[in-house]
């Protein structure tokens, strides 16, 4: 992966490296709980996977959830790649199971190098496939291993951005720090 571009985030204007987005990689594993004024509140454990490979300039990540309750029961399952993009940004993009797709564009909250701290959020740029969703907001935070992250969206039928998903996960196995 090549040096990433300039970002502004709490600590001013950084160069985000190869470095700082290798900790995402690994296999993170946890539970989280949504809700959204047009569903019933709801708790799931979740699977995710980021993975570099080679000397490509991209990371793949492979999300799997499971409804919490009797039965576990499959929720949602995602695919998709971190990459800076054409004009050096960073790049979300991904498709889902239900057939929605999204691209979205990162924006640098903080970055600590010394105490391995991340977080950045993605603004939704393009979505498709889904005419309900009207604007999408993910942000991750992570440190050491230690995941946590949150989904907010709007809809046709929910106008104003309203939270949806949040989640803490921890690095699982040989991937810990």
């Amino acid at each position: 992966m090549e040096p990433g571009p300039v970002m502004t985030g709490k600590g001013g204007t950084v160069e985000l490296s190869e470095q700082d987005l290798a900790l995402f990689q690994g296999r993170w594993s946890g539970e989280g709980r949504g809700s959204f004024p047009t569903v019933e509140s709801f708790r799931f454990r979740e699977e995710l996977e980021f993975e570099q490979r080679g000397d490509e300039p991209l990371i793949h990540y492979v999300q799997r959830t499971w409804l919490k309750g009797e039965r576990s029961t499959p929720s949602h399952w995602e695919s998709g790649f971190l990459r800076f993009n054409e004009a050096r940004s960073l790049e979300m993009s991904n498709c889902q199971n239900g057939g929605r797709v999204e691209v979205l564009t990162g924006e640098l909250i903080e970055l600590d190098r010394e105490h391995r701290t991340l977080a950045i959020r993605f603004h939704g740029r393009w979505m498709g496939n889904d005419q309900r969703i009207q604007q999408s907001l993910r942000t991750f935070s992570i440190h050491d291993d230690v995941l946590e992250y949150s989904i907010e969206m709007a809809t046709d039928k929910v106008p104003g951005i309203t939270r949806h998903i949040e989640a803490v996960l921890t690095k699982t196995g040989k991937d810990r720090t």
